[in-house]
């Protein structure tokens, strides 16, 4: 199983899916400044280790939602994505990251 590849456009659909959940894999710092509603962080440097993926799947124990994984510019939540699909998540990656997105579901810090 791979990762699925979806852009900015495609993402409000699952913003607003109830069987898909949002995890933000850029550090703790970026995601406070700005992230996506609803969207969990789990650092990729936590979670691309052996027991960062045991921790991820213990909490995230049912592998029959969709994933939706986002980072800054796209390139470690593919790969994020591409480890958890192998582990039969169903996952997808954002295009371009948070960068790309332009839509209205931004928290920012300033919003709060």
């Amino acid at each position: 199983m791979r990762c699925e590849l979806i852009g900015p456009g495609r993402l409000d659909y699952y913003i607003y899916n109830p069987y898909a959940t949002l995890i933000d894999v850029r550090p703790e710092e970026m995601y406070r400044k700005i992230h996506i509603t609803g969207a969990y962080n789990w650092p990729f440097s936590e979670l691309n280790t052996f027991e960062g993926y045991r921790k991820f799947s213990q909490y995230f124990a049912d592998k029959r939602g969709i994933y939706v994984i986002y980072c800054d510019m796209g390139v470690n939540s593919m790969i994020a994505g591409n480890n958890l699909a192998s582990m039969g998540y169903r996952t997808k990656s954002l295009v371009g990251g948070i960068s790309g997105y332009k839509g209205d579901a931004m928290i920012t810090s300033d919003s709060r």
